[in-house]
């Protein structure tokens, strides 16, 4: 990915939520193509962060053409996707929410009135 300029991403059965593959293409400095769903539409600006298409792709080809074909616009596209991705959606930002969670005062309720934390206690 380190070398492409456009990474294509499908997301055929994923309605609601990203692939890995945008977030590594964004960070390795590529623009992502991909299609469209819920979780792509609240997290990133189509057609400022990502190059955003409908199934099924009618004319994806020739946008694809003219995004390489306009290499401002493809490096700046690729830039503001990969400053999305780090705002946002790291390893080290997931890592955070995740022990927000499990560090709330309702998690640790949940916890402690599990059957197997309650006998260990």
């Amino acid at each position: 990915m380190a070398e492409s300029r456009i990474v294509l991403n499908v997301l055929p059965c994923v309605v609601a939520a990203p692939h890995d593959r945008i977030f590594y293409s964004t960070m390795a400095g590529a623009a992502c193509a991909t299609d469209r769903n819920a979780w792509i539409d609240r997290h990133y600006v189509a057609g400022q962060e990502l190059c955003v298409f409908d199934l099924p792709p009618d004319g994806l080809a020739d946008a694809l053409v003219a995004l390489l074909a306009d290499r401002e616009r493809l490096e700046a596209m690729a830039a503001a996707g990969r400053a999305r991705t780090q705002q946002g959606h790291t390893w080290l930002n997931r890592v955070d929410a995740i022990l927000a969670a499990v560090s709330s005062p309702a998690a640790s309720g949940r916890n402690a009135s599990h059957p197997a934390r309650a006998s260990a206690a």
